[in-house]
């Protein structure tokens, strides 16, 4: 015996809630998993690199000096005159990449050094005004592997305005120059 009861057919929009809940369930099992530390890291590379070469390759004359890059693991700083850019990767007490923040911040100033130490000794002093926050954007790490990495927005829950690496150290250091060009004038 058939039943005559016939199951409702499916709406472009559930296809698309079951699409996002699939995508969601594999990027919250591959960030959660430590197969995503090392992806994590050379991401985090990537990036640093990018916005490196980008920044080194500034005019010194619209910057007023040579940009001035520093890195290390997991954070890169960029000085370009008076302005200054870092991207750092904040940890979490569980270490997942999950539970990890992307750091992005514009100063207005000079970021300060680490102890550089002079002949005699003493810490060199930075030059210039201290650095204030200009601007402030905290990312997430939204990938289910390594091909498909990106970063979006803490509050972009559907990952709609989410950069790859290398797209979003063309937009840090365009913002920075955007910065710089507002300081000069």
């Amino acid at each position: 015996m058939q039943s005559s009861a016939t199951s409702p057919a499916l709406t472009d929009d559930d296809l698309r809630d079951a699409a996002r809940e699939m995508r969601e369930h594999d990027r919250d099992s591959f960030l959660g998993s430590s197969r995503s530390q090392p992806a994590c890291g050379r991401e985090l590379e990537r990036l640093a690199t990018e916005i490196a070469r980008r920044a080194a390759s500034v005019d010194p004359e619209l910057a007023g000096a040579k940009a001035e890059v520093r890195r290390s693991p997991g954070r890169c700083i960029v000085q370009l005159g008076p302005v200054a850019l870092t991207a750092s990767w904040l940890r979490s007490r569980t270490d997942t990449v999950s539970e990890g923040r992307l750091l992005i911040v514009e100063w207005k100033g000079v970021v300060a050094r680490g102890p550089e130490l002079s002949f005699e000794r003493t810490p060199a002093r930075p030059v210039g005004p201290p650095a204030t926050v200009v601007r402030e954007e905290t990312l997430l790490a939204d990938a289910t592997c390594e091909k498909d990495w990106r970063w979006r927005a803490e509050g972009d829950v559907t990952g709609d305005g989410a950069l790859s690496s290398l797209d979003l150290a063309a937009q840090c250091v365009d913002s920075l120059l955007a910065r710089l060009q507002a300081a000069r004038a």
